[in-house]
């Protein structure tokens, strides 16, 4: 992801190789994209195998709050680029700047990375010679109904948050009447509370176990996204600051939830994989997808509120599969 990520802030112009320039470009997108969900996975299976059993939520919530507080750096040092710059700088040379700010980042935690030990779970497999050759094979033969779940899961994270935090200023501008500036503005708003709440949210699924916490939270999003993206396409400015706000709540709660009952569901052969089959499939379909399908519904329908109704379908569709889960929470991980 780093050597991709630093590759992104320096293709060549088209004026030097032509359409070569954005389809590199375009190609370096995709690898980035292809290692965010890599690393992410990761990330969470570390979290949670050193965490000690009776914190394992709140330990693991850091890694989507972390996510969100990349974010708010983005946007800043966008930000800060764009008013010291002209449009024909930011436009010629200037668009670099954020990139390369988030590769020397990336650098940086790539050498922190260094001192990391391997978790006792992975220890234990490597000690017993129990580590798979073909660990996605193996995954998804071995672990169907936890690939399963992870699919479903990420397929509620993804739409409540792709749809819930990051298409909100492009619906408030759109469709909303609302500036680009304070659109961006109130985004900015809506991710902090993100930030802020996640941590919260994985302290409750310790404290209320994953289970009743989820279809709590799954069932608050079905009642409340239709009327909070009504709100945010007709009311006034400061009741759609509340509607994007309250709607960054509910996406932190999932998903600090999400990310640690996950991972819980699978043997610790088939942690990792199984995750990232489940997680990767229902990211690029539900987060890729949902902002372009949220804008043609508005569009087909003329109903501010169609978004809103996406988000719910999702979550209360979600409810069964919830139900049936085993309680984890402060509980051994599978071996």
């Amino acid at each position: 992801m780093s050597v991709a990520l630093l590759l992104n802030g320096l293709p060549p112009s088209e004026a030097s190789v032509g359409v070569l320039a954005p389809l590199g470009l375009f190609l370096l997108r995709l690898a980035m994209g292809f290692a965010v969900g890599g690393e992410y996975s990761g990330i969470l299976v570390y979290l949670l195998e050193t965490a000690d059993a009776r914190t394992r939520g709140l330990v693991v919530s850091f890694a989507p709050a972390a996510s969100g507080i990349g974010t708010l750096l983005a946007v800043g040092c966008t930000a800060i680029v764009s008013a010291a710059l002209s449009q024909a700088q930011l436009d010629d040379w200037g668009w670099r700047i954020p990139v390369l700010f988030g590769a020397a980042l990336a650098v940086t935690i790539l050498i922190l990375r260094t001192s990391l030990v391997e978790t006792p779970a992975f220890r234990r497999m490597r000690e017993a010679g129990a580590i798979s050759e073909h660990p996605v094979r193996d995954a998804v033969s071995r672990a169907r109904w936890a690939v399963f779940v992870a699919f479903v899961l990420s397929a509620v994270g993804s739409i409540a948050y792709y749809v819930g935090i990051t298409y909100v200023p492009t619906f408030l501008e759109s469709f909303a009447d609302v500036s680009s500036s304070d659109a961006l503005i109130w985004s900015t708003l809506a991710t902090a509370v993100y930030v802020m709440v996640t941590p919260l949210g994985g302290w409750w699924a310790d404290t209320g176990g994953r289970r009743r916490t989820m279809a709590i939270s799954a069932l608050a999003m079905t009642l409340t996204s239709v009327p909070l993206f009504a709100l945010l396409g007709a009311g006034a400015a400061a009741v759609q600051l509340g509607a994007a706000l309250f709607l960054a709540v509910g996406v932190a709660v999932w998903v600090a939830i999400a990310s640690v009952a996950i991972p819980e569901q699978f043997g610790a052969a088939d942690r990792f994989s199984g995750l990232a089959v489940g997680y990767n499939i229902a990211t690029a379909v539900f987060g890729g997808l949902s902002p372009l399908l949220a804008t043609l519904l508005v569009r087909a329908t003329g109903w501010d509120a169609a978004p809103g109704l996406m988000l719910a379908v999702v979550a209360v569709a979600a409810l069964p599969v919830i139900l049936r889960l085993p309680e984890t929470a402060r509980r051994p991980l599978r071996r």
